[in-house]
C-alpha cells in the first residue's frame, strides 16, 4: 500500500469512529496473524460484558452438531410465536418475524437467526455441555495476548431447564462476553478452528487447535449465507461477507444492542470485524456500518 492509500483509510476510518462517538465500538483485525488493525472505544472492546443476543447462536450450533444432537435432517416449523410446555410450565417463546420464517433446519435458521428453531433445539442439550463447550472454544480465556483492562467472560447455567432458551439465544444475561471474546471466536472459526490471541504491540507465535471439526463446515456455509441472503445482507461487501448478526436486549430496559461481528472474503479470509451500537439492531444498524469499514480498507 502507498502512502496516499494509507492515509485515505486512516481518514476515512476517523471519521466514523467520530460519528459513532461514545454510542458504539468496532475492533477490526488482521485474521492470518491476529494483529488488531485498528479499534474504538477501548473499555466497550475489551473491558465491558455485554448479552452477544443471537450472535451467541452459532456457539449453540457447535454444541448441537459436534455432540451429534442434530444434524441437517432435523427441521423445525417456525409459526412466529409458539408456547412450549417445558416441566410443567408454559413458555410463549416469539421469532423476531411475527409470521414466522417455515419450515427451518439448522443451516436455515442460523441464516435467519430463527429463534423458534433454536429454542426447540436446545432442550435437547444437556446444560453440562455448555460449560464442556465454553472451555473447549477457550470462552474462558483472555482473547489477546498483550491489551491491559480485558475481563473474562461470564457464564451462568440456568437451573431450570425453561431457562436454557435464554441461554442458547445469548439473552437475559446467563451469558455475557466481551467484544474481543465474540471476535475471536468468530476468527477462530474462519481459521478453519484455530485459536490465535488477539495483538497490538507483541506479536504471538500462538495457534491452538480447538477441536472442532463436525460443525465447521455447516457454520461456515451459513455464516455466508446469512451475509448474501439472510439477517446480515447489508454487511454483504462485495458479496464476500461472512458473518453473524445479534440483536440482544438491554438487561435493564427494552431498547436492544446492535451487533455484527463477520469476516471478508469468506473463501480466504483477511480481515475480522466486530462492530457494536448501544442502541439499535443488528441487521438494519450494525451490519452496514461492517460495510462501510470494510470499504474504507479496500
Amino acid at each position: 500500500m502507498n502512502k496516499v492509500f494509507l492515509i485515505l483509510i486512516f481518514l476515512n476510518i476517523e471519521r466514523i469512529k467520530k460519528e459513532i462517538g461514545d454510542k458504539g465500538a468496532f475492533i477490526i483485525v488482521d485474521i492470518k496473524s491476529g494483529n488488531i488493525i485498528d479499534y474504538h472505544n477501548r473499555k466497550l472492546c475489551f473491558s465491558t460484558l455485554l448479552p452477544p443476543g443471537s450472535f451467541f447462536k452459532i456457539f449453540t450450533t457447535i454444541v448441537l452438531i459436534e455432540e451429534n444432537i442434530i444434524d441437517e435432517n432435523f427441521y423445525v416449523d417456525c409459526k412466529g410465536e409458539e408456547i412450549l410446555e417445558i416441566d410443567n410450565d408454559k413458555i410463549k417463546v416469539k421469532c423476531w418475524i411475527k409470521n414466522g420464517h417455515g419450515k427451518q433446519n439448522i443451516k436455515d435458521a442460523l441464516k435467519n437467526s430463527c429463534n423458534i428453531f433454536f429454542a426447540k433445539a436446545s432442550l435437547l442439550i444437556d446444560p453440562y455441555l455448555f460449560i464442556k463447550y465454553f472451555k473447549i472454544l477457550k470462552l474462558d480465556d483472555l482473547s489477546t495476548s498483550c491489551i491491559g483492562g480485558e475481563i473474562l467472560n461470564e457464564i451462568k447455567i440456568p437451573l431450570k431447564k425453561k431457562n436454557l432458551i435464554d441461554f442458547a439465544l445469548g439473552e437475559n444475561g446467563y451469558i455475557k462476553m466481551t467484544l474481543s471474546s465474540m471476535l475471536s471466536f468468530l476468527v477462530s472459526i474462519s481459521r478453519n478452528g484455530f485459536f490465535v490471541p488477539l495483538w497490538i504491540k507483541e506479536k504471538n507465535n500462538l495457534v491452538y487447535p480447538l477441536g472442532i471439526y463436525n460443525s465447521l463446515k455447516i457454520l461456515k456455509e451459513s455464516l455466508r449465507s446469512v451475509c448474501k441472503e439472510g439477517t446480515g445482507i447489508l454487511a454483504n461487501y462485495k458479496d464476500r461477507t461472512a458473518g453473524k448478526t445479534g440483536t440482544p436486549k438491554h438487561i435493564n430496559g427494552w431498547r436492544t444492542h446492535a451487533i455484527f461481528a463477520g469476516y471478508y472474503p469468506y473463501y480466504d479470509p483477511r480481515i475480522g470485524i466486530i462492530v457494536f451500537l448501544k442502541i439499535g439492531q443488528g441487521s438494519k444498524d450494525a451490519a452496514p456500518l461492517a460495510k462501510r469499514i470494510l470499504e474504507c480498507l479496500e
